[in-house]
């Protein structure tokens, strides 16, 4: 069946909804014995949290392995199967736990929480039904399709390879990633070009998955830097913690095989260097409409705990990669060693509803992460061999892993081993300390010295920038005034944009020497005799071979056809002379003197879309200048064209920035989708 988008204005009012009918009221016990289950690296960070609060008596673990790092003052440690709701239950129970809060995705996926609610036990995770937003790739896109939820690539789940290789090479043109729809231990994802090298490798990959039981999701390639951003929420109301970016390759220079994360680091003003405060908002939206979603399509029960997305800064705006229902590994180490609040009262305030941003406080500092893994991890990981960690300094900064103790002496269990933290006031500062303990530990252990260096973190916002740059085509029959401002802007440095070509229909116009002389592109095309279509089918042409992003009518005395509009469709700005929709339709000297006939007190230009209505498209950018008593339509023309250029600079940062300009989707197509996601299920 293919699911009918919704609107997001169907949502509930977040703040304004009371406790889920679903839900026991939540009793605030004065003392606290907390469970943590899992047993891994981030799983000592939150016993630690847990432990340092003044409302906690004990911390219990349920883990799949004996941490030596939790059981040194856990009050009960017991080593079982994390996805066995019974077993959890019973530790539960039996040791008297107040709360428990769940590490690892399995158990999640499992219904662990439905069981410890069930029994009783306040349980800090979605339930099983909910954790689908991590477990099940297919109901994560579907949710998101259906509630019109932004940053969607397109999409379409499979049963079966029919049909899969003419979707992959028509609709995704080759750029496409494969996905599992459950859970299989990290493996369960390939994209082509870095996993892939042809389309029948990415069928015979879904085929293995479909062996297996399982459903595929073929989805939009994306490219860009990738981020994440994770909520605390009760359901309601949302938190968000610092922005981490983790690194998932084996080896140095982001090579080898993926991994559960080799480490990650986070910046001081908690964003990320590639990152704009435009995109850490649309992430905090986008986790807090899943989250609202989440509400809605499960008549009522809300999600509590944290919930994570994956997201990454492509050129279209942000794309929302994954959700995850739980904290990242390593980025819970990033935040909750910049937490300097009581994290047991944060958990205290998810489960009863009352979750306050006074609560929650992150340090303004950076921090880095960096796991040591025995030699072969991933693929053939070298497991018993004995590792020394007396030289570490900072022991409250060290984080054991998949490790054991035999024999008195710590020994490498296969996985990600130990992670080292340090937190500094610049992520240089934090870098340097983090390096430097993690060379302290001994063993047969290897890490990516590059995490966190400022030579990698450049290379990343150039390569960002890159990605993000807005091809310029600019099409003039004047001077191209307007084009000057920016060009130096562009020079300067100031604006991450290109002009790639200048097309006009007068040979002799300034504006094709304008470019000449800074070495651009310069097509000239007559007009003359010709239809307005079959002119602007040789201008597309010029602009297509350019490939541009962007097309700037700069000084054109010509009306484009329709045709033309369609094809540059949301693409495509013009600057008028006056405040639209004041004015319009008028041309040079009569605009400003219409201004001056209205008395208006001020005027200025605006950058608008083109479309086959004259000056009709949606505004983009407005500038201001007040009238003066003594103006005339000459003076006023003056100001006015020393506006025209910041305004277009301000139109292509818009785009360079957030990869969507107003008014640049159809109206019959009116999807906050980075491709148009396609629900259908073959």
């Amino acid at each position: 069946s293919t699911p009918q988008p919704g609107s997001s204005a169907d949502l509930p009012d977040l703040q304004c909804v009371s406790a889920s009918a679903f839900e026991e009221p939540y009793t605030k016990p004065p003392k606290m014995r907390v469970c943590v289950v899992g047993s891994g690296a981030r799983e000592v960070a939150l016993a630690r949290a847990i432990r340092s609060s003044p409302k906690c008596t004990a911390v219990l673990c349920f883990g799949s392995a004996k941490n030596p790092a939790i059981t040194e003052f856990a009050a009960a440690y017991e080593v079982g199967q994390l996805d066995n709701p019974e077993a959890v239950v019973t530790f539960c129970k039996s040791f008297q736990a107040d709360m428990a809060i769940i590490g690892p995705e399995a158990p999640l996926a499992a219904g662990v929480v439905d069981a410890l609610e069930a029994a009783g036990v306040t349980a800090i995770g979605p339930t099983k039904e909910m954790a689908q937003v991590e477990s099940s790739k297919r109901f994560a896109r579907d949710i998101m399709m259906n509630y019109n939820i932004a940053g969607l690539p397109m999409y379409k789940t499979f049963t079966s390879t029919e049909g899969m290789e003419q979707y992959i090479t028509k609709e995704l043109r080759g750029e496409y990633v494969v996905k599992a729809d459950g859970l299989m231990g990290g493996k369960g994802v390939k994209v082509s070009g870095l996993h892939l090298a042809s389309v029948a490798e990415g069928v015979a990959f879904a085929q293995e998955v479909f062996d297996k039981g399982q459903q595929v999701v073929i989805e939009e390639k994306c490219v860009g830097e990738e981020f994440s951003l994770m909520t605390f929420c009760d359901g309601s109301h949302f938190v968000h913690m610092p922005a981490v970016q983790d690194h998932k390759r084996a080896y140095v220079g982001d090579t080898g095989p993926n991994t559960g994360g080799m480490g990650s680091y986070s910046c001081a003003d908690h964003l990320l260097p590639f990152m704009t405060p435009k995109d850490a908002a649309i992430a905090k939206e986008i986790n807090e409409t899943m989250a609202a979603a989440l509400k809605e399509s499960t008549g009522g029960r809300v999600f509590k705990g944290v919930l994570y997305g994956a997201f990454m800064c492509t050129k279209k705006g942000v794309a929302c990669i994954e959700f995850n229902a739980r904290f990242g590994d390593p980025e819970a180490l990033n935040v909750l060693s910049l937490l300097s609040s009581d994290l047991l009262a944060i958990l205290e305030a998810i489960a009863s509803g009352t979750l306050t941003p006074e609560l929650v406080t992150f340090a303004p500092k950076a921090s880095v992460v960096k796991y040591a893994c025995p030699f072969g991890y991933p693929d053939k990981p070298a497991k018993g061999e004995k590792i020394d960690i007396s030289g570490v300094q900072n022991p409250a900064g060290l984080f054991l892993g998949a490790v054991d103790m035999v024999d008195g002496a710590l020994v490498e269990t296969g996985s990600r081993t130990v992670a080292v933290v340090a937190t500094g006031e610049s992520l240089r500062e934090a870098e340097q300390a983090c390096e430097a303990e993690v060379r302290r530990l001994k063993g047969n252990l290897f890490h990516r010295p590059d995490i966190g260096t400022e030579k990698v973190i450049a290379e990343r916002v150039k390569r960002q920038q890159e990605i993000r740059r807005v091809k310029v085509g600019v099409v003039g029959s004047t001077r191209g005034s307007s084009l000057q401002p920016i060009l130096y802007a562009i020079h300067d440095g100031e604006l991450n944009a290109s002009i790639e070509v200048v097309v006009s229909n007068i040979a002799s116009s300034y504006i094709l020497q304008r470019a000449r002389v800074n070495n651009i592109k310069a097509v000239s095309l007559s007009g003359k005799g010709r239809t307005r279509e079959d002119f602007d089918r040789d201008v597309t042409a010029a602009l297509e071979n350019a490939g541009v992003d962007l097309v700037l009518l700069v000084g054109f005395m010509r009306i484009v056809s329709g045709e033309f509009c369609r094809r540059w469709h949301g693409r495509m700005l013009n600057v008028h002379p006056s405040l639209l929709p004041k004015h319009a339709a008028l041309m040079d000297l009569a605009v400003h003197q219409s201004v001056l006939d209205a008395g208006d007190s001020e005027t200025g230009c605006t950058v608008h879309q083109v479309i086959e209505e004259v000056d009709g498209g949606a505004t983009v950018v407005q500038l201001k200048v007040k009238v003066e008593a003594d103006d005339t339509a000459e003076t006023l023309k003056g100001k006015v064209q020393q506006l025209e250029g910041q305004a277009l600079i301000a139109g292509i940062r818009m785009l360079a920035e957030t990869g969507s300009l107003p008014g640049e989707e159809m109206e019959e197509n009116k999807k906050r989708k980075i491709g148009g996601g396609d629900a259908m299920v073959e």
